[in-house]
């Protein structure tokens, strides 16, 4: 996890983990505050984002402004990290100047704390789906794999029962054979 972290963050990180088998896999690490079930359908990431959202406010009320960074797994890129908050840090050094700033009906404090809150709600949701997803696919190619070895099972299975027929039905022929030979033999002793 260190080697994931930004070096350039200041104080000691804080971890949430979502899912359970990401808190079996860092629950003797000290940094980790919190602990929150992944969802397993769909119909659970509203719940999962607000339980989030929850514990993030909280930790904001104890600790303050917080540096929020994100890391999840996306099927294309592997595993990523994303940095939530502070929202928008790549456009700070940007300066562009437009000739007509935007016209606002907030103030630019307001409007941002508004904009950051929206932000964070889709940049939550993206990563929850993604991850959901993700683990989804695990799930699909596992079970893919356990239906091909049940399938080679049943043809393995299956061509040993073959065989044992195959021999009963030799053994068969053998007896009807030896029996009719045998009579043959008792025909030609009693003439």
């Amino acid at each position: 996890m260190d080697s994931i972290l930004p070096v350039d963050s200041p104080g000691q990180p804080m971890l949430i983990a979502v899912g359970r088998k990401l808190y079996t896999l860092m629950e003797a690490d000290a940094r980790m505050v919190a602990s929150i079930d992944g969802a397993s359908v769909v119909e659970e990431v509203t719940a999962l984002l607000i339980k989030l959202v929850n514990e993030l406010t909280a930790l904001q009320h104890k600790h303050g402004a917080l540096a929020v960074y994100c890391v999840y797994q996306d099927g294309e890129e592997g595993e990523l990290i994303h940095e939530l908050l502070p929202p928008f840090k790549s456009l700070l050094h940007n300066q562009q100047r437009f000739s007509y700033p935007p016209l606002l009906n907030q103030s630019p404090r307001e409007f941002f704390v508004e904009l950051t809150d929206h932000y964070l709600f889709a940049a939550l949701h993206e990563m929850l789906y993604k991850s959901l997803m993700m683990e989804n696919q695990f799930r699909v190619t596992h079970l893919e794999g356990a239906v091909r070895h049940l399938d080679d099972e049943s043809a393995e299975l299956q061509r040993q029962c073959n065989a044992l027929r195959q021999e009963e039905i030799i053994e068969e022929i053998e007896e009807i054979m030896l029996s009719a030979s045998s009579l043959d033999d008792g025909s030609h002793i009693h003439k």
